[in-house]
């Protein structure tokens, strides 16, 4: 981006995007701003966005530095050995927490950092010599838009799937960067901010076409429409491959899988839907015409995919051996999951993916005859996943069922949102925003999506062959609070304590979700925990 560039005050002009060493983060005076620690705000969404932008490399170091005036640098990505490191000037991160920006520091941030990112991820600084020693192919603004518009478009994808919204603020910050620190609209070898508008504009219209068909995915995965569901994720990885989107076309299958057994399986899966997964799989439907076997197959085959893209994905590896599992190849089950424990104990500390890898490796441990080592599983899982465990011991020996003293299913209020039910959506739906989700090979008829948002909500009704799911989410500025007191920005335990039949917590990314069937209402929180909306869906005959 124009921050990629090394300002040179003294000579009054912006030479070529240039590769230095990164600056160690320096302490200044006013990192506490108004009760909030800035540095602690830019090191989580960059850490969110690696979450889900990862693909089994190292991550590069994250810097805030200070240049001073007259060597002032915006943002960068330095990928010199040695050094690999996204650094940020702390004037920049300052611009996400004041003005206009202000409201929005973390979507800010996440478009400049994200940006950066994929930098790194798309191996930009491998394109660039490439694209300097070929015959015919200059290292001029051709080149600069292409990678500019390549960065713009994945790292406004990554930071959507890291619960960000950099889609809504990237021309705020292209502006505000531009004002703050002077730069020329016109600057020699490097695209335009016109020229950088439009670019973003373009990038916004594929945008427009990918994520509603992924949040029909989230919704539909609630819904427990889970073949649909897949093949939205399917759809969306088609334009954006990445190792969650796979993950999750996988998960939806296994979900489908575990529908059609029913209350033949007694125990509760911990499928990974990136990142942990909670959520009873007898919350399904069983679809018509599919069968176990071949959604497990078709499951394993996503998951490999996703494991190919990053070796060390705790979530893939933790399907791979319920896919197996289901399967009945308990020898395949049980190493995968000693694979999985393995990779979650050797990877950063994540007592979740090795929870769920003893969860996995206690279920094939049963069907395997070995019941003793799947208690010892179970019982281990405990710290991390206490409800978790608890449910699986219960299958194993009833006597230890947890007790459900607190969920009350009585008459309550229905959920609505700014005064509408999911369902009065359904007026809104018209041809003119139509999606058509592709076929696949687990698809019974048509499936289509159909935004319809207005100035006070989001909406999607999402039609298949026989049934309407309709799903209304709140807006970013939303005043009101749920019918049982939950306000944007309160914690998932408020949420839980209020709602307590939720099925527990599942993820996307850096996304934390509560369900609660008895109302059909989603929860969702960012990765500090803080609730950002929430979402009501209703999934009625056609």
């Amino acid at each position: 981006m124009i921050w990629e560039l090394l300002l040179d005050r003294k000579k009054g002009r912006l030479p070529r995007w240039v590769l230095f060493c990164a600056i160690a983060v320096a302490a200044s005076a006013g990192v506490q701003a108004a009760g909030i620690d800035k540095e602690a705000v830019v090191q989580s969404v960059f850490e969110d966005i690696v979450r889900v932008a990862g693909d089994g490399r190292p991550a590069p170091a994250l810097h805030i530095v200070d240049s001073g005036e007259r060597n002032l640098r915006i943002a960068w990505f330095d990928p010199s050995p040695g050094t690999r490191a996204v650094s940020i000037e702390r004037r920049t991160a300052d611009l996400c927490f004041d003005g206009p920006l202000g409201a929005r520091p973390r979507d800010c941030l996440a478009f400049i950092l994200g940006h950066e990112l994929t930098h790194f991820y798309k191996d930009h600084s491998q394109l660039q010599e490439i694209a300097g020693a070929a015959p015919g192919v200059g290292r001029g603004a051709q080149q600069s838009v292409l990678l500019e518009a390549q960065a713009d478009e994945s790292g406004e994808y990554y930071a959507f799937l890291a619960g960000y919204d950099g889609f809504g603020v990237a021309v705020g910050v292209l502006d505000a960067i531009y004002r703050a620190f002077q730069l020329p609209s016109e600057i020699p070898g490097y695209p335009s901010l016109a020229v950088r508008k439009k670019e973003l504009a373009q990038v916004h219209a594929k945008l427009g076409k990918v994520l509603p068909i992924f949040e029909a995915g989230i919704i539909l995965f609630f819904a427990g429409r889970y073949l649909e569901a897949a093949r939205c994720f399917d759809q969306a990885g088609r334009d954006f491959p990445s190792r969650e989107v796979l993950n999750n076309s996988g998960a939806m299958r296994l979900m489908a899988a575990l529908a059609i057994r029913g209350s033949k399986e007694p125990f509760l899966y911990p499928i990974e839907v990136d990142l942990e997964t909670r959520l009873s799989q007898t919350a399904g439907r069983a679809p018509a015409g599919a069968d176990v076997e071949t959604l497990a197959k078709q499951a394993l085959q996503s998951f490999e995919r996703s494991i190919a893209r990053d070796p060390a994905y705790a979530p893939s590896l933790v399907n791979r051996s319920l896919a197996y599992t289901l399967l009945g190849s308990w020898s395949e089950a049980l190493g995968a999951a000693d694979h999985a424990a393995a990779t979650a104990v050797a990877g950063p500390a994540d007592s979740g993916a090795s929870a769920a890898a003893a969860i996995a490796h206690g279920i094939a441990a049963h069907y395997a005859g070995d019941d003793a080592r799947a208690r010892r599983d179970f019982q281990a899982a405990a710290p991390a996943v206490p409800r978790l465990s608890a449910l699986n011991l219960a299958a194993l020996e009833p006597a230890h069922a947890p007790s459900t003293a607190g969920c009350q299913t009585g008459r309550r209020q229905r959920e609505r949102i700014d005064g509408k039910l999911p369902e009065d959506l359904r007026s809104l739906a018209t041809s003119k925003n139509v999606m058509d989700i592709e076929e696949n090979e687990n698809s019974f008829g048509p499936l289509r999506v159909f935004p319809a948002a207005t100035v006070e909500f989001e909406g999607y009704v999402i039609e298949s062959a026989e049934r309407v799911v309709s799903a209304l989410i709140t807006a970013a500025d939303h005043k009101s609070c749920s019918a049982a007191g939950i306000c944007l920005g309160d914690s998932v335990a408020k949420a839980a304590s209020a709602y307590p039949c939720n099925r527990g917590e599942a993820g996307f990314g850096g996304r934390r979700y509560l369900l609660d069937p008895v109302q059909n209402a989603v929860f969702d929180f960012n990765a500090s925990g803080q609730l950002r909306r929430w979402i009501l869906f209703s999934d009625e005959p056609l």
